[in-house]
């Protein structure tokens, strides 16, 4: 798990003041993008030196298993605790997700189908989502593998983008939004190349 710094956040997606989607909209671009590329960054360096052989996890309910070799950093929609975290996974045996809403990477939450707001029902906002889901204005993926320079930045630009498709029920709304994200901030991002 990953946590915020030194900043108290409550989560990523909800209307709370205190909230990733809340810093988006009101315009802390690049305050957001430092909470992320800290938590994105400082996970990657606790991944081993098994990190070359992931690629991020990019395909609708795929999750990050030793079967897929795919890796996945994501915040869960609705968090079980009111304190921001990310989970970075990849290579584990197997994953309990679907019904009992415990999936870590691009899962589908079956127990929000009968949802008005399905077409958002994702159970995690991640790094990496499927291009499938483009048309709700989210599916942005680095192109980077996680193993790689440049990664973190890729990876900060692309959580952003997923977070403002989440945020906005309007398309144009959300590009809007989206286009915030590739704006560039005062300090540098960090590169993974040291990374093994």
């Amino acid at each position: 798990l990953s946590l915020p710094n030194d900043k108290y956040i409550q989560d990523c997606c909800s209307n709370h003041e205190q909230s990733l989607k809340s810093m988006l909209l009101s315009g802390n671009v690049c305050g957001l993008k430092l909470i992320l590329e800290d938590m994105i960054g400082g996970a990657l360096q606790l991944a081993g030196p098994g990190l070359a052989q992931f690629k991020s996890c990019d395909i609708p309910n795929e999750d990050p298993t030793r079967k897929y070799k795919c890796l996945a950093q994501c915040f869960h929609i609705k968090p079980d605790v009111n304190f921001l975290h990310m989970h970075t996974t990849a290579g584990v045996l197997r994953m309990r997700d679907r019904r009992t809403d415990s999936g870590n990477g691009p899962d589908n939450n079956d127990t929000e189908s009968g949802s008005i707001f399905k077409h958002k029902g994702k159970y995690n906002l991640c790094v990496c989502e499927p291009a499938a889901w483009r048309s709700s204005g989210r599916g942005h993926c680095p192109k980077r593998k996680p193993s790689e320079a440049n990664y973190v930045f890729e990876a900060v630009t692309s959580l952003c983008k997923n977070l403002a498709g989440l945020s906005t029920a309007s398309g144009s709304t959300s590009s809007f939004l989206a286009s915030k994200c590739d704006m560039p901030c005062k300090y540098g991002l960090q590169d993974s190349s040291s990374i093994k």
